[in-house]
């Protein structure tokens, strides 16, 4: 087993949620590069990175569309780019299990932003860059997303750096104080096919995050129902 570290924490960081992560590459030989630093941890499994990381590359060539505007081939396309509830919670309809897997968590300034995104999150300065690979059932579904900007009027940011392999949604749709008030679609062409995508902005307690979901050939989005 590869095993690669570069360790430079400082006392205090949240690392307790990552341990999973960590252990579950260790258990079964997957070759890992650990990063850690003051700004936060990346967990790169090499084997999970390496397939999902043509996907990664398109996040930022997506042109998004409103949704007035867009052409949706199917009711199921529709429901799911749609849907206005938590997305975590509609894929466990589809699953026995569904487990996420933190590909970045970190701080980052803001000036390789997109002037679209900055506009989306009023110019921050800073923001929390969160990338999750939810896989149902060991499969992987969808690549998220987040752009969280620190604001110093809130502490939400700092908590949802806590969050850790948890589910966005799940943290996010507990609460009453939440509502989605920007969202975006967009067809995507790939060698493997047409992939989907949205793009959501979230209110939680006055926090802004910019919410992106590639949904990956595999997702159930994409199977046919059962018309007899």
């Amino acid at each position: 087993m590869i095993f690669e570290s570069l360790w430079s924490c400082y006392n205090g960081l949240p690392i307790d949620n990552k341990v999973d992560s960590l252990r579950h590459s260790l258990q079964n030989n997957i070759p890992i590069r650990i990063l850690c630093n003051h700004k936060g941890i990346h967990i790169k499994n090499s084997s999970m990175h390496q397939s999902v990381s043509p996907y990664l590359s398109l996040l930022n060539q997506i042109i998004w569309q409103e949704c007035e505007n867009f052409y949706f081939p199917t009711p199921k396309i529709r429901q799911w780019l749609q849907e206005q509830g938590s997305l975590s919670q509609l894929m466990r309809n589809y699953c026995q299990a569904l487990s996420v897997e933190v590909l970045r968590h970190d701080w980052q300034a803001t000036t390789w932003l997109a002037a679209q995104e900055q506009s989306l999150l009023g110019s921050p300065h800073r923001v929390l860059v969160r990338q999750v690979l939810l896989s149902g059932d060991e499969t992987p579904w969808v690549i998220g997303h987040t752009l969280i900007p620190q604001l110093d009027h809130s502490d939400l940011s700092n908590r949802l750096f806590q969050l850790g392999s948890s589910s966005l949604g799940d943290f996010v749709f507990q609460s009453d104080d939440v509502q989605r008030d920007v969202l975006q679609v967009a067809k995507v062409n790939t060698e493997d096919g047409v992939l989907w995508a949205r793009r959501s902005r979230l209110q939680m307690a006055y926090q802004p995050m910019l919410v992106t979901e590639l949904f990956l050939p595999d997702a159930p989005v994409y199977v046919k129902e059962n018309t007899q």
